[in-house]
């Protein structure tokens, strides 16, 4: 019941990043409040809308890209006071410039 209820509110938390989360492969401390996907294939779309935006980058569409592993840090002992944690570690992108004369293709 624990693990069903770590696992929902993983994917409400990362599932708009996360494609095809593995509910069998998520591994998790629950007492402690850490949880660990490996090999993660991420939403290009999304990261590049809110990554490449933020830093000037608009110009590059994202093809492939995924994460060698997300970790994620739940302060349960003090969780309205504290920060939880979600780092991403191996992050690898397949990017290409957004030409005119591509622009509108989609991948």
């Amino acid at each position: 019941m624990a693990k069903q209820a770590f696992v929902q509110a993983v994917e409400e938390a990362i599932g708009e990043f996360v494609l095809n989360i593995d509910k069998d492969k998520i591994k998790f401390a629950a007492l402690q409040g850490k949880i660990k996907l490996e090999n993660v294939h991420l939403d290009g779309d999304v990261l590049g809308g809110h990554v490449f935006e933020k830093i000037g980058l608009s110009g590059f569409g994202i093809l492939s890209c995924w994460a060698k592993s997300i970790t994620i840090d739940v302060p349960l002992k003090n969780i309205e006071k504290e920060i939880t944690k979600i780092e991403l570690h191996g992050v690898h992108l397949l990017c290409l410039p957004l030409l005119p004369a591509t622009a509108h293709i989609s991948f």
